[in-house]
C-alpha cells in the first residue's frame, strides 16, 4: 500500500521555549517524507502548581512503583504524552506516528511505518516502539521489509518515537490518570493495561545529541529513593522473576538478544 494511501497522523511533542528543536525536526521530517505533522505543546512540569499538581500526580503510587518521587520534568513528560493520545482518541486517525522534539529518525522510518499499517490499524490496544530494545525475542521476528522485522519485546525504555494506534492510546490514557507511571515505563503500560507492544529490529529512531535536561533530573532523583515494601515487591519480581525467566526460558529457546 503505498504511503499516501495509509491515513495515520504524526505528532511532535515541543516546548513553547524549544523552537530552535521544533524548526531542526521538521526539517528533518520534511527529508525523511514524514509530513505533516502537528505540534503538541509539552507540559512544563516545573510550571504546575502545588495544587495542579496534587490534582495531576499520584505520588504514593509513583514511589511504589519506582522507589522514589518522580521529577517535576518527568510528571510533564508523562502529561504531554497522554496529551498527544488525547489528541489521537479524539481525531479519526486509526494510529499515530508520536515523536519527541529530539528524535533522529533512518531515511527507512516511513517504509517500516508504510507495512505496519494493517497491524497498526487493528482494533486491539497495539504500541509499535521504534527506538533501541533493552530485551527482545530474536526468535518473534516478523518482516517489516528487506532489512527490518518487528519483534516481541521484553523491556524497553524510550518515547523518542513510537507509533500508537487508537485503543491503545484509550487505554493508556485510563491507565496512567493521575500520573502514577512514567511516560517510558512501557513494562508497567503492559501489565496494567493488556497492551501488545512490539518493537522494530534494527531500531529506526533514536534520541540525538541535543543534552536531555529530563535525564541529569532523574540521576539526581535516583540518589533519594524511598523503597516502599510495595516497592520493593516489585523489585523482587523484576529481578528475580523477570530475569530468572529470561535466562532459563526466553535465552535458550527464544533467542533473547538486545540492542
Amino acid at each position: 500500500m503505498p504511503i499516501d494511501d495509509v491515513h495515520f497522523s504524526i505528532y511532535v511533542i515541543n516546548l513553547e521555549d524549544e523552537r530552535q528543536r521544533l524548526n531542526t525536526i521538521r526539517d528533518f521530517l520534511r527529508k525523511v517524507r514524514l509530513t505533516p505533522f502537528n505540534v503538541i505543546e509539552a507540559v512544563n512540569g516545573h510550571s504546575l502548581d502545588p495544587h495542579t499538581l496534587v490534582t495531576l500526580y499520584d505520588e504514593r503510587s509513583a514511589i511504589d512503583r519506582v522507589g522514589r518521587r518522580h521529577t517535576l520534568g518527568e510528571i510533564g513528560c508523562a502529561l504531554s504524552h497522554r496529551k498527544a493520545y488525547g489528541n489521537l482518541v479524539s481525531s479519526e486517525a486509526p494510529w499515530s506516528l508520536i515523536l519527541e522534539d529530539d528524535a533522529w529518525l533512518s531515511e527507512e522510518t516511513r517504509q517500516v511505518l508504510e507495512n505496519a499499517d494493517r497491524w497498526l490499524s487493528g482494533v486491539h490496544p497495539r504500541i509499535l516502539l521504534l527506538t533501541p530494545l533493552k530485551t527482545f525475542l530474536g526468535k518473534s521476528a516478523r518482516p517489516l521489509d528487506n532489512g527490518h522485522d518487528m519483534v516481541d519485546v521484553l523491556q524497553a525504555q524510550s518515547t523518542v518515537g513510537y507509533a500508537i494506534n487508537r485503543a491503545a492510546a484509550s487505554a493508556l490514557i485510563s491507565t496512567n490518570a493521575p500520573i502514577r507511571l512514567m511516560a517510558d515505563d512501557w513494562v508497567a503500560y503492559r501489565r496494567f493495561s493488556k497492551l501488545d507492544i512490539k518493537g522494530v529490529d534494527p531500531w529506526l529512531i533514536c534520541q540525538s545529541d541535543t543534552s536531555s535536561g529530563l535525564e541529569g533530573e532523574r540521576s539526581l532523583s535516583r540518589i533519594r529513593k524511598q523503597r516502599t515494601f510495595r516497592y520493593r515487591l516489585n523489585k523482587l519480581r523484576d529481578n528475580i522473576g523477570i530475569k530468572l525467566i529470561s535466562w532459563l526460558w526466553w535465552k535458550p529457546f527464544y533467542d533473547l538478544r538486545k540492542h
